[in-house]
């Protein structure tokens, strides 16, 4: 069934451009996965009383059904990965403040963006994001070396 959905949001046009359906399922299958986890990590934040966490994680996995979607609909992949990567490290800024700053375990997540942009994009884009990963935690570092660390919004 999940390949069915899968190959529902490939266009043809992706197909004839890439020549190969394994990455095109790969990228596909990425951003459905990240919604369907977005959507599933709700239920958390709600047991968490987080209502920030759960507005940011029900935006989240609207934005990734909506890039799934236009993606489907012909637009570049090149442009929809990055917006993805992108939607997440902003995500990934708000999730790390909420849970206390650079020593919280939503930090954690930013090493995962080089990762997907391998994953999805391909080695420039790896490199792209891991230099921008690595400057949003040396600027998180450095304003909670300035500042306090922000206070956990939730009861531990």
């Amino acid at each position: 069934m999940f390949y069915k959905i899968i190959r529902y949001f490939i266009s043809k046009k992706h197909l004839k451009l890439s020549n190969d359906f394994r990455a095109e399922r790969i990228f596909v299958s990425v951003i459905l996965i990240s919604g369907i986890a977005d959507f599933l990590g709700i239920g958390l934040a709600i047991n968490l009383e987080s209502t920030t966490l759960m507005y940011l994680l029900f935006g989240n996995a609207l934005i990734c059904l909506l890039l799934a979607y236009l993606y489907k609909r012909g637009a570049d992949k090149s442009l929809i990965g990055h917006v993805f990567i992108a939607q997440h490290a902003v995500s990934f800024c708000f999730q790390a403040w909420i849970q206390g700053g650079i020593i919280s375990p939503g930090s954690a997540a930013f090493f995962l963006l080089p990762a997907v942009g391998m994953l999805i994009l391909g080695k420039k884009a790896a490199t792209f994001w891991l230099l921008i990963t690595t400057g949003i935690i040396v600027g998180f570092y450095v304003y909670q070396s300035i500042y306090e660390a922000p206070e956990i919004s939730y009861d531990p």
